[in-house]
This record gives C-alpha cells, structure tokens and sequence, in this order.
C-alpha cells in the first residue's frame, strides 16, 4: 500500500480513494486522485519515494523516483513504468528502477517499459561509456564503445553481442584494427556458436595481438 504525502503536508492512509483537496507548494490532490490527473508525492511501504505525476492512480508524465537502495530515476512515466525519455543513477549491485539489477552507472536515454530500449548513454561504475541503441535493457544495434583503458570500438551488438564488423582504436599501443565478429548468438537451430574475431587484415594485425584489448561485450 502507498502513502500519500503532500509536500509540506502529511495524509493517514485511508480505505477510501477519496482526499481532501489540499494544495502546498502548487502541489495538489483532487478530490479523486485515483481517477483525476494529480501532482504530488508518494512513500512506499519499502522506503522509496516518488514524486511527480499521477494519473488513476499510476506514475504517468514527468516525475521522479528514488529506491530505497539509493538508485534515482527522473523521466518520464506511462502506466507506472518509466517509459520515454529519463536519466537513471544506480547502485551497482543493487537494482533499482527503470534498469537491469546489478548495472550500476548511469543511464541516460530512452526507456521502454521499465528498461532502457532506444537511443541512450550507459556509464558504467568503471568509467566504461557506450553511446548508442539499447532493446530490453541491453546494447543492440549500432554503439561506440570506449572502456576504461581508452579502447574505443564501433560496431553492432545483438542481445550485447558484439556482431559483425567492428573497428577498434587502441590509444596506448596506436593500433586501429578492423574486423569482424561472429558467434555468440543463437541460430536457426537454437545452437550458440562461440565467439570470434577475424581480423580484416591478418598481415597487419591478428587475433592474439588485438585479443587482449579488443572489447568483446558492450
């Protein structure tokens, strides 16, 4: 059950869906929140909170969230999920909100859902950035990729497999090498061939010399 709070102003839990109209700091309740399009802010049983838009009851439009582990998301809502344009800072470890558990960092880029799916920025905890285009929470389509070395990799990633060509840029040893990725994601059959990276040009440079630096994931 969820607690309302009006900012400035404290409301008991009632059976009834009917409150009393209040207004505090411009925020507002009408007199049927759960079917009226409110603003205001919401206690969770759990220790989070939320504050922001309501519509029937459900997160809807503009508002933002703050999880009881310490993750925050600001963005927008449908039917109570953060759904459209948002930025998520996460607890690495600890899940949270408009993200995959344990991703950490920030995100910020389109949501879907409840998770990031669409254009984006993902930080990682380690510095780590990929810039690019996210389906169900993961890296798929086309991504630069920079890890906290400085190697920088553009190409595609399905399910955040990296597929297909791929070019990488070592800053430290002054290498560019390009090639190409295969394996790693289902087939027709349901098999998963393991992964591989074939360098475009083996006189200039092979696997084993790129191996140990080329980003094999998003």
């Amino acid at each position: 059950m969820m607690v309302p709070v009006a900012v400035g102003l404290s409301l008991r839990p009632r059976k009834s869906s009917s409150l009393n109209t209040s207004t505090v700091l411009k925020l507002y309740w009408k007199a049927n929140w759960r079917e009226a399009l409110v603003v205001g802010m919401y206690i969770f049983d759990e220790g989070g909170v939320f504050l922001g838009q309501y519509d029937k009851g459900l997160r809807a439009g503009l508002g933002i969230h703050v999880t009881p582990a310490g993750s925050v998301y600001s963005g927008d809502h449908v039917a109570d999920r953060a759904c459209g344009v948002g930025r998520m800072r996460q607890v690495a470890g600890r899940g949270g909100a408009a993200a995959g558990a344990g991703v950490g960092g920030e995100w910020v880029g389109v949501f879907k859902g409840g998770v990031r799916h669409g254009p984006g920025r993902q930080e990682d905890p380690d510095g780590a950035v990929t810039v690019g285009t996210w389906a169900l929470g993961v890296p798929s389509g086309a991504c630069v990729a920079t890890g906290p070395d400085g190697v920088t990799t553009v190409g595609a990633y399905q399910g955040a497999v990296p597929v297909g060509k791929h070019v990488a840029f070592n800053p430290t040893k002054g290498i560019t090498a390009e090639g190409v990725h295969s394996g790693g994601v289902a087939d027709a059959a349901g098999e998963v061939p393991p992964r591989k990276w074939e360098a475009a040009d083996p006189r200039a440079y092979d696997a084993a010399e790129v191996g140990g630096w080329l980003r094999t994931s998003a």
